[in-house]
């Protein structure tokens, strides 16, 4: 390469305005010469310390993939746990106590539900507390969801 197209390309570097191929066409001729002016001895060493840092990348993309196996193993933990939550919640609301535990004299109504031990035969109070009991599941499964988005978020970008 000519002295005169270093020149251009050095200034053009340090302006911000070279592509890709000029800065890689700058490291080469950087890297195979050896009798390069005093004016560019910098611009050389400079060159010189970005071909060190980049023999040291290999080192920063393995720290990267276990970063990413360690994000993936703390979402299925918060959902596992999310899960869980749902589950006992559901098991708590529909298991009756031995107190409100009634042998039937008439005909059972299409919806039963328990709520705090006493057992609510009324077909709409029913249905309207089994519906209440839902959507606090399903709220609570929402902001399980967004802790998990956050979660992942999080680590992308840190």
């Amino acid at each position: 390469m000519e002295l005169s197209r270093v020149k251009i390309l050095v200034d053009r570097y340090f302006d911000g305005l070279t592509s890709l191929d000029e800065e890689q066409e700058l490291a080469r001729y950087f890297a195979k010469n050896s009798d390069i002016p005093e004016e560019y001895q910098a611009v050389k060493m400079m060159f010189a310390s970005f071909d060190t840092l980049r023999e040291d990348t290999p080192k920063d993309k393995v720290e990267v993939k276990r970063r990413k196996a360690f994000t993936i193993s703390r979402r299925w933990i918060v959902g596992v746990a999310a899960v869980a939550a749902i589950l006992i919640g559901v098991a708590v609301a529909i298991t009756p106590t031995e107190d409100s535990i009634d042998i039937p004299v008439q005909a059972e109504p299409d919806y039963v539900c328990y709520v705090g031990g006493v057992k609510i035969e009324d077909d709409q109070l029913a249905y309207a507390e089994a519906s209440r009991l839902l959507s606090v599941v399903s709220e609570d499964m929402q902001s399980a969801m967004a802790e998990i988005n956050r979660l992942t978020y999080y680590n992308i970008v840190k």
